[in-house]
C-alpha cells in the first residue's frame, strides 16, 4: 500500500514501512515510465489528473484506470466498437491479404476483453475479400470441413495472393528502382 503522501516519512525498521517505501519507489518509476511513454497531450491529461496534493507527481494507479477506461471500454460498447471497426476494415483487389489480418490481430489484442467468435472473424474476412478469392476459400472450406480455421484461411489467400499478384508487384518496385 502507498503510504497517506507522497512525502510521508516511513519507518524502514518495520515490516509495513519497507513495503510502504517499496510501494512508493514504484509509482515514482511507473509515473515517469508512464509519463515519458505519453506524447498526446489527450494522454498527459491523464497523468496531470492524477496528480493531488498528497502525491503531486500522481498516483500510477489512477492513470492506469484511466488508462483502461479509454482503451478497454465495458464489453457492451467495446462490442459495439469492434462491429464498427470490422464493418470499416476492407481489401483491395491486389492488396496482399497479410495486411487485412494484421488489422484482425491488432483488433483481436484491442477488444481482448470481448469474446470474439473465430467464426465471425472468418465471415468478416471472407465477406472483405475480392471475389477472386471465394472459389479457392469455398474449396478449401469444403475439404477440411471443421479443421477450416483462421490460420488455414490466412494460408489459403495468402499463397493465392502469392500466385496471382506478389509477381507483379515484384516487376513494379524493379522498373521503379531501374528508373531512379
Amino acid at each position: 500500500n502507498l503510504p497517506t503522501t507522497e512525502n510521508e516519512v516511513i519507518d524502514l525498521s518495520k515490516k509495513d514501512g519497507k513495503l510502504q517505501n517499496q510501494a512508493r519507489k514504484a509509482n515514482a518509476t511507473a509515473m515517469v515510465s508512464l509519463t515519458l511513454a505519453f506524447t498526446k497531450n489527450s494522454l498527459l491529461g491523464m497523468i496531470y489528473s492524477a496528480e493531488s496534493v498528497e502525491y503531486p507527481n500522481g498516483e500510477a494507479w489512477k492513470v492506469v484506470s484511466k488508462l483502461m477506461k479509454k482503451c478497454k471500454p465495458d464489453n457492451f460498447m467495446a462490442s459495439v466498437e469492434l462491429e464498427e471497426e470490422l464493418a470499416a476494415l476492407n481489401m483491395g483487389r491486389e492488396d496482399d491479404p497479410e495486411e487485412l489480418f494484421e488489422e484482425i490481430s491488432i483488433l483481436k489484442n484491442k477488444y481482448s476483453r470481448v469474446n470474439i467468435e473465430e467464426v465471425k472473424l472468418m465471415a468478416t474476412v471472407i465477406s472483405k475479400a475480392p471475389s477472386e478469392y471465394a472459389s479457392t476459400i469455398q474449396n478449401e472450406r469444403r475439404g477440411l470441413g471443421t479443421k477450416f480455421d483462421m490460420e488455414t484461411l490466412e494460408e489459403v489467400m495468402q499463397e493465392l495472393w502469392k500466385s496471382l499478384y506478389a509477381k507483379s508487384k515484384e516487376k513494379t518496385t524493379t522498373i521503379k528502382e531501374m528508373q531512379l
